[in-house]
């Protein structure tokens, strides 16, 4: 269950990073809208420019054109009282405009300049639904700038941005078919309850504010969450995530039974193996209680030859109770090792600091100072406290390589070497946290030594540390040197931040050291993604220019490593989406192995431990969409050509047949069609042609009487020079012998 909504949540939560950037992105375009020199020239004109018109509409088409997530924008004129659409690239007085809730909402709302930039959802008609009177509508999040008069609350303009909520709802789908449960409905709600999204379009703009689960969802004061309730008798997991800045709800709903049911039927079968076990287990002790005597009597001398010291009263028991007695001491010795076994002192000790480090335990219990000494631990307290981690690099390889019991000793070496090595110099106590990584709290109690002086001594140590275990070992280790601790309750936070900082490995690669100090070479400023570099993968990867698209994407890789973790992971999720959103389009025949490829990768992502994983991950990607294009277009180019050539099969008679006339009959490019033929079948559309009505003159001549002329008029050549030459050429003999020698066979 908590393995679920962890993972629920995870899901939600790369749903909400897409979402916020979606919504970072169409703020930042309606600025540069609002700041573009035709746009402002358009919303403050006086009188109607057809010139002007038309540069504004260019100038939109060329914005929104590359924004694959925008549906349309629309910009108002007040005082001309017209729009200009980049749905149709025109331009519509207030009243014949296709979009009159946008109208009515401009002309009654008025608001300040600085009103902040909320999308809302709504229902977008596109231009026949308003002169059709149809219902054809695109579910859109639209985002609204007026631009007011500072004397009045007039409206002088208005841009209006149009989102496809298709966008978001695809991340949406391509999670659900990854990752949840195939019954699985993903959908967003917003504060008042009505769905914005869901992986259902119907449902869009549904208020579901008065079901009891949205209800619960709504006053939780928690940001994220998840619980159980039951719908129409019917139980479903319920996890959500909040946006803070959008103030929207990530919901996952998850049928119980869809998740449970095969636990549930492991315990049917289970139980019914346990009936049916017993039922032979009493079969078999009524029979075995009938032969059970005879062999007691063997059984018990064996016992007692076996039993060196036996007092008088055992020797003169009768032999069942002799046998009891028997197993009752051999049952008391059993528990004995299991009580020494579950007593071993290491193991306890790792595990109480294993639970303070997380938090489980607290040092400001009465017993602590007895828990410390009866385990053993060496460890002072009241004094400061550092704590370093060591990772286990490629661990993923480590949990594939070896079984458990091999893992275990590989972690009890590398905790023994680490130990030996740190507390040559300081009191420390080396913990298994029992994942990837090792956690050192170290007593920093020499009270005149400098902050940097123990950084420098701990960074020789853990030097040897890394030296000996890939040495003896064969492990590579990354090390974290985390804060000092001056207070023993703030031990748990300490251990949580050095954590966070061990996660820059990813920047700072395999065997690496990182301090604290690594957090000051982070920027700090306003992030932004690098849009112009990922519309440079996506064009390239359209083109089939691999290495454009490579280059792009590590100046994009060199832009987001200088910023934080949490950026650099969100960066990369939003770029393979933007990508396998592309992908979806460039490829539909490989949708599904590529689909496969994406969600490999998704699954995998947490875990990468280094930049140079993730960047081969890309590449590969990259190889293999351009490998399918390749694929793609010289099926296309197999096609085009036999259509073509069935053209030409067809229609051999028409004198008028040439490459122009079946560029005209297919629709494309005589150009185009013509180079391609050519490099398909190594002949030019006018010699392939050509081809063809000189091996139908030789049929007609070889199989009928019918004249020269006639034959020529029904395979469209006419009689010429030309033609007497160029059947020489094709078949060896001027047209006078071949007739003689084909009449001479005929007349044999």
């Amino acid at each position: 269950m908590k393995i679920l909504e962890s993972s629920n949540t995870r899901y939600l939560s790369q749903i909400s990073y897409s979402s916020t950037y979606m919504d970072n992105m169409a703020n930042s375009f309606c600025k540069s809208v609002y700041l573009n020199n035709y746009t402002k020239a358009f919303m403050n004109s006086d009188a109607e420019d057809l010139i002007s018109l038309g540069n504004t509409s260019r100038t939109l088409d060329a914005l929104t054109v590359p924004n694959l997530y925008i549906h349309s924008l629309y910009i108002y004129n007040r005082k001309l009282d017209t729009f200009i659409s980049t749905d149709t690239g025109a331009f519509y007085k207030s009243s014949d405009f296709y979009d009159q809730e946008i109208v009515n909402m401009i002309k009654n709302d008025k608001q300040n300049k600085t009103s902040e930039l909320v999308p809302f959802p709504r229902k977008c008609p596109t231009p026949a639904a308003y002169h059709e009177k149809s219902t054809d509508f695109t579910n859109t999040y639209t985002y609204k700038m007026q631009d007011n008069d500072a004397s009045s609350d007039e409206t002088r303009g208005a841009i209006i941005l149009n989102i496809n909520s298709d966008w978001l709802r695809n991340t949406m789908l391509s999670l659900n078919d990854g990752f949840t449960s195939k019954d699985c409905e993903l959908f967003v709600i917003n504060e008042d309850g009505l769905v914005i999204n869901h992986s259902k379009s119907e449902d869009f703009m549904k208020n579901i504010s008065n079901e009891d689960y949205i209800k619960h969802i709504l006053s939780s004061k928690t940001p994220s969450g998840s619980f159980i309730q039951t719908i129409n008798r019917k139980k479903y997991i319920f996890s959500y995530v909040s946006s803070s800045s959008l103030k929207w709800k990530f919901i996952s709903m998850t049928p119980y039974s869809s998740v449970f049911s095969s636990i549930d039927k492991l315990k049917l079968v289970t139980v019914l193996f346990c009936i049916m076990v017993l039922i032979l287990g009493l079969l078999f002790s009524i029979i075995a209680s009938k032969r059970l005597y005879f062999p007691i009597n063997a059984l018990t001398n064996n016992i007692k030859k076996n039993f060196i010291n036996l007092s008088a009263s055992e020797n003169n028991m009768d032999e069942l109770n002799f046998i009891s007695n028997t197993f009752i001491k051999i049952f008391d010795k059993a528990n004995k090792l299991e009580s020494l076994q579950n007593n071993n002192i290491e193991s306890l000790k790792n595990d109480y600091l294993k639970k303070l480090l997380i938090g489980n335990e607290s040092l400001s219990k009465s017993d602590t100072s007895n828990k410390i000494d009866e385990l053993g631990i060496s460890l002072d307290f009241e004094n400061d406290i550092l704590i370093s981690i060591l990772k286990l690099d490629h661990y993923k390889k480590f949990m594939e390589e070896f079984d458990e019991k091999d893992r275990s000793l590989y972690k009890y070496g590398t905790l023994n070497i680490a130990y030996e090595m740190i507390s040559k110099r300081y009191t420390c106590e080396v913990v298994d946290m029992g994942t990837d990584h090792f956690a050192i709290i170290i007593n920093i109690n020499e009270s005149g030594e400098m902050t940097e002086s123990i950084y420098d001594n701990l960074k020789t140590l853990v030097l040897e540390i890394q030296e000996y275990v890939i040495k003896y070992l064969h492990l590579s280790l990354s090390a974290t040197l985390g804060y000092i601790s001056h207070e023993k309750n703030t031990i748990t936070y300490v251990y949580n931040n050095t954590l966070n900082i061990s996660m820059y490995r990813l920047k700072y690669g395999h065997a690496s050291i990182i301090t604290p100090a690594v957090l000051k070479d982070i920027l700090t400023d306003n992030f932004k993604f690098p849009s112009s570099k990922e519309k440079i993968i996506l064009d390239s990867l359209k083109l089939g220019n691999i290495e454009r698209a490579k280059e792009a994407y590590y100046d994009i890789i060199s832009t987001i490593s200088n910023y934080s973790y949490d950026n650099i992971m969100a960066s990369i999720i939003y770029l393979i989406f933007s990508i396998y959103n592309t992908t979806n389009n460039l490829i539909e025949n490989n949708h599904g192995s590529f689909s496969n490829v994406f969600t490999k990768f998704f699954s995998e992502v947490s875990s990468y431990e280094t930049l140079d994983e993730i960047n081969q991950t890309f590449i590969n990607i990259f190889s293999e969409i351009t490998n399918a294009e390749d694929t793609i277009k010289c099926n296309k180019s197999n096609i085009i050509a036999k259509n073509i050539i069935d053209v030409i099969n067809e229609n051999y008679h028409d004198k008028n047949l040439c490459l122009n006339s079946i560029s005209e009959r297919l629709n494309m490019s005589s150009v185009y069609i013509g180079r391609l033929f050519k490099e398909i079948t190594r002949k030019s559309v006018s010699e392939y042609i050509l081809n063809v009505r000189m091996e139908k003159v030789k049929y007609f001549l070889d199989n009928t009487n019918l004249p020269i002329n006639e034959i020529l008029e029904r395979v469209g050549l006419e009689r010429s020079n030309y033609f007497y030459t160029t059947f020489k050429k094709y078949f060896g003999v001027s047209l006078t012998n071949y007739k003689l020698e084909t009449s001479q066979k005929k007349s044999k």
